[in-house]
């Protein structure tokens, strides 16, 4: 639970200093907030603590600090070099306290920060206390227990599960209409674990937590310190992008390769300023008559394969790009598509030839590339959202749906419901994407129906979320024999595999039926 020093609002880095001159003084008061020590204390209550002793008692509530914010929690067990604390409503987490780090010890709970407030800590209160501070282990096995028990009917109930996927949908329909409202509404409609964790998966965390600055709710702040850890890495990989992504333009254009630049790369060019997203590589579009040009041209600069020649034929076979070609030193690695898919996943053409009429020069920094217009941009997302496991690719794309006009966006809509392999989940990869941009869009039942089960498998528990793959495959092909060739042409699945993937289809779907809606 946070301490907040009375009554001056100083600095959280001088609060330390002030409660220490304060407590020798004869006492320092404190305002509570947070939750970790309910049920005794409450947001609202002040504390008055004196200096520290060195001699603490267990059951004593210490006050300490972590990262720059001060902390009051009670005493579980003495060391050598100093405490153990934990939160009374919180048993499994405990910190070590050295004894230097220890600022005070609370001797009074008042009602108020009035000079006569009344004090609320009488005996029964404190014998509460002691009694938390004792039965610590016992408290915290069972909270260890209850917890599993949580996890067990969650994961045997799925009424009972969590949704976090429609917080995550309506978190980027906000960010993308520009609504702050709704952004922290939406945030904070699912339980922050939740909601942190899905937002990491879809790799959305950079985008929310840029959104999310500026907004000092107490909520939106514990949930921005939840979420910066994941995005620091993205800062940092973003720092080298853009020369990487230059010196790649410069390369190319001085071999005469004809090529453009791809999602991240492309935004990295476009606009000095880009917002960081998580990425590992760099996607670059050339013909598939050039790409060996254009291997040639990297391997020229010291990019270097780390496959085997196996392994670089088989993606000359079976993928859309080239296997990826590591710079010297650090890096993001390139990956040279000759296709926006993969051979027979669309049926649709994205090959260099049927999309080069959506190609736009790009000048920056004294050299020009070539990057997608807003149409092929648009369905370059909706192609890498197939699937719906990377809401990242959803949320770019309804930006770029947002740009278009009325008549590309109907061409998109027919290209998607006419395409012969894989309309259902093409067109609900763009039906979701016009939903988060607040667009008008027309889907069938179909797609309705891979949407929920969709938006439900994001909330599944891990060990049956990551085995769907048999009901991928039957939304794709249905029944039947297109069913068998599709789940057994996916990755080349073992007799073991592919059987796990037919029992699990019909176990997966029931078990999202039964998945509270939203």
């Amino acid at each position: 639970m946070r301490a907040n020093a009375l009554p001056t609002p100083a600095p959280l880095h001088d609060r330390a200093d002030t409660v220490l001159r304060l407590a020798s003084n004869g006492g320092a008061r404190l305002a509570m907030s947070g939750v970790s020590m309910l049920p005794l204390f409450r947001e609202g209550m002040v504390l008055r603590v004196k200096a520290y002793d060195g001699k603490p008692r267990i059951g004593d509530v210490v006050v300490f600090r972590r990262k720059d914010v001060l902390t009051a929690h009670r005493v579980v067990a003495v060391t050598f070099r100093g405490v153990r604390t934990s939160g009374d409503a919180q048993p499994l987490i405990v910190e070590e306290v050295a004894h230097h780090e220890v600022l005070a010890v609370v001797e009074a709970v008042l009602a108020g920060n009035e000079p006569d407030a009344r004090r609320i800590d009488g005996a029964y209160f404190r014998w509460r206390g002691r009694l938390f501070g004792h039965l610590h282990s016992q408290l915290a096995a069972l909270a260890r227990i209850r917890a599993l028990l949580a996890r067990a009917a969650e994961f045997a109930f799925p009424w009972q599960r969590p949704r976090a996927q429609p917080a995550l949908v309506g978190a980027l329909a906000a960010i993308v209409g520009n609504d702050s409202t709704a952004l922290a509404g939406a945030a904070v409609s699912a339980p922050s674990e939740r909601f942190v964790d899905i937002a990491g998966r879809h790799r959305c965390e950079s985008a929310i937590l840029e959104a999310l600055r500026g907004n000092e709710d107490g909520p939106i702040v514990a949930l921005r310190q939840q979420l910066a850890p994941l995005v620091r890495k993205d800062a940092a990989i973003a720092m080298m992008l853009r020369p990487r992504v230059v010196a790649l333009v410069r390369m190319f254009s001085s071999a005469g390769v004809p090529f453009a630049l791809l999602k991240g790369g492309a935004r990295s060019f476009r606009s000095a300023g880009a917002q960081a997203h998580a990425t590992c590589d760099l996607d670059v579009f050339v013909a598939s008559d050039a790409l060996d040009a254009a291997i040639a041209t990297l391997r020229r600069a010291g990019y270097t394969f780390r496959s085997s020649e196996e392994l670089q034929l088989h993606y000359r076979r079976r993928h859309h790009h080239a296997a990826p070609l590591y710079p010297p030193g650090l890096g993001p690695s390139v990956e040279l598509h000759t296709s926006l898919a993969r051979p027979g996943t669309l049926g649709t053409r994205t090959d260099w030839e049927a999309l080069a009429q959506h190609l736009e020069r790009v000048d920056s920094e004294g050299e020009t590339a070539y990057c997608f217009d807003g149409f092929a941009s648009a369905l370059h997302y909706a192609i890498h959202g197939i699937g719906l496991e990377r809401l990242r690719d959803i949320f770019f794309c309804a930006q770029y749906l947002r740009d278009l006009s009325e008549a590309e966006r109907s061409q998109l809509h027919e290209l998607a419901a006419n395409d012969a392999i894989d309309p259902v989940r093409l067109g609900a990869s763009l039906a979701l994407a016009a939903q988060v941009a607040g667009l008008p869009w027309k889907s069938d039942a179909r797609i309705e129906r891979y949407l929920r089960w969709a938006s439900r498998r994001a909330d599944m528990p891990s060990a049956l979320r990551k085995r769907t793959s048999g009901v991928e495959a039957w939304f794709v092909a249905g029944c039947g024999m297109k069913f068998a060739r599709r789940i057994m042409e996916s990755d080349g699945p073992t007799p073991t595999q592919l059987a796990g993937r037919v029992l699990l289809t019909p176990l997966a779907l029931a078990y999202a039926a039964g998945m509270r809606p939203c």
